[in-house]
C-alpha cells in the first residue's frame, strides 16, 4: 500500500494503463439511480436507468466483468480502494485521470488532466436541487461540493478480484460512490480486450 504525498505528484507523463483492461470499480462500489437509491454496481442489468448529474438517466446498456490483472486499486484519502486507473473524474476544473485507457474518447468536457494529490474533486452531498416540474420518480439535478485529495491509496490484491465496467445509451456523467465519473457508450470503447484477461458481459 503506498499514498501519495503532494509533493510527489504522479507525473502527467505516466504510462497509460495496458491496452484492452477496461478501468472499473470494485463490486461493492455504489451507482445512484434514477430513483434515488444507490445500488453496487455488481447487481445493474441492462435497461436499468442511472441518475447523471444534471437530473436526466441513462439507461444501462451492459455490465462488463474482467480481471484485475496487474493493476493497482485505488482509492482517496482514508477510503478504501475501490477504482483501477483510467477512470475519470470530474474535478473543479475538468476531468481528471489517473493512466488514461489509450484511445477511449470523451466528448464530454475533453480536457483531460491528471489526477493526483491536491485535486479537487466534485462530490454529491445527497442533497438535490428544487424539483422542476420532471416526470414521477425522476429526482431533481444532484447537489455536490469540492472534495479534496489528499493522498490517493494503491492497494495489490489478487490479480483475480473482479473490476465492473457499465456501458451506457448515451454518453454520460454518472454519480458513482458520490464522485462525478465519465459513463461511456458502446462505441466510445476501442479497445480489444487481452487473452489473459478477457472481458465478460454479464447481463
Amino acid at each position: 500500500m503506498t499514498g501519495r504525498h503532494p509533493t510527489q505528484p504522479l507525473p502527467p507523463a505516466a504510462a497509460p494503463q495496458p491496452a484492452g483492461l477496461r478501468p472499473g470499480f470494485t463490486a461493492p462500489t455504489t451507482i445512484l439511480m434514477a430513483d434515488g437509491r444507490q445500488l453496487p454496481i455488481w447487481c445493474l442489468q441492462r435497461g436499468d436507468p442511472v441518475q447523471n448529474h444534471s437530473g436526466g438517466i441513462a439507461r444501462v446498456v451492459s455490465l462488463l466483468v474482467q480481471r484485475l490483472g496487474p493493476r493497482a486499486l485505488c482509492g482517496f484519502n482514508t477510503d478504501p480502494p475501490f477504482f483501477t486507473e483510467g477512470l475519470r473524474f470530474l474535478a473543479t476544473d475538468g476531468w481528471r485521470c489517473l493512466k488514461p485507457s489509450p484511445g477511449e474518447a470523451c466528448n464530454l468536457y475533453p480536457t483531460l488532466g491528471p489526477l493526483l494529490s491536491g485535486c479537487r474533486l466534485l462530490h454529491w452531498n445527497h442533497g438535490y436541487r428544487k424539483s422542476t416540474g420532471k416526470a414521477p420518480g425522476l429526482r431533481a439535478a444532484p447537489l455536490f461540493n469540492a472534495y479534496d485529495i489528499d493522498h490517493i491509496e494503491e492497494r495489490h490484491p489478487s490479480p483475480a478480484t473482479r473490476v465492473f465496467s457499465l456501458v451506457f445509451d448515451r454518453e454520460s456523467i454518472i454519480i458513482s460512490s458520490g464522485f462525478l465519473v465519465h459513463g461511456p457508450t458502446e462505441e466510445m470503447i476501442p479497445e480489444t480486450p487481452l487473452r489473459e484477461y478477457p472481458l465478460k458481459v454479464v447481463r
